[in-house]
């Protein structure tokens, strides 16, 4: 698997030909390098799966109360964690932030920013675009090892600096 190799060696050539598909058709499809990863790790993360049914909730207006955005979180944290290895070899990639742009989309899935509130004050949207960011750091750092904490403790960190936003919105 091209992944296992030393990120540095990925090129959009080397996976073409290793899918059997032309430079031209993977680059019409993914754009460049960055949108391939970017894509594995959607994939990693079950983005385009949609296990828990979050697309067919994307628009309610109902705000997002603590338990539901905690449980959220928590199955996010859990599906990372069962795919550290590969997502780990994806934030190792030199000068792609493909990982980043992945967690940034699942937290942008989780949040659901076209709902009045996330259930924990009224944000704006700079409140909850730091919010958002915050939240892709964290996963990001946990995947490339530089944090350790299990996923419980991923998601109630994540979950308490949310809730602190907002009870100061």
């Amino acid at each position: 698997m091209l992944l296992d190799e030393e990120p540095g060696q990925l090129t959009l050539r080397r996976i073409a030909d290793e899918a059997g598909y032309s430079r031209q058709a993977v680059h019409t499809n993914f754009g460049n390098l960055n949108g391939i990863l970017t894509a594995v790790a959607l994939e990693g993360l079950g983005i385009d799966s949609d296990p828990d049914g979050l697309t067919e909730q994307l628009g309610d207006p109902t705000p997002l109360g603590v338990e539901e955005l905690r449980g959220r979180v928590l199955s996010l944290v859990t599906r990372i964690d069962s795919e550290r290895v590969l997502l780990g070899r994806i934030a190792h990639a030199p000068d792609l932030p493909s990982l980043s742009e992945a967690l940034l989309q699942a937290a942008r899935r989780i949040f659901d920013l076209r709902r009045p509130t996330i259930g924990l004050g009224d944000l704006d949207k700079l409140a909850s675009s730091f919010l958002l960011g915050g939240f892709a750091n964290v996963l990001r750092d946990w995947v490339r090892g530089e944090l350790e904490a299990t996923p419980e403790a991923i998601t109630d960190i994540i979950t308490g600096r949310i809730a602190e936003v907002g009870e100061l919105a």
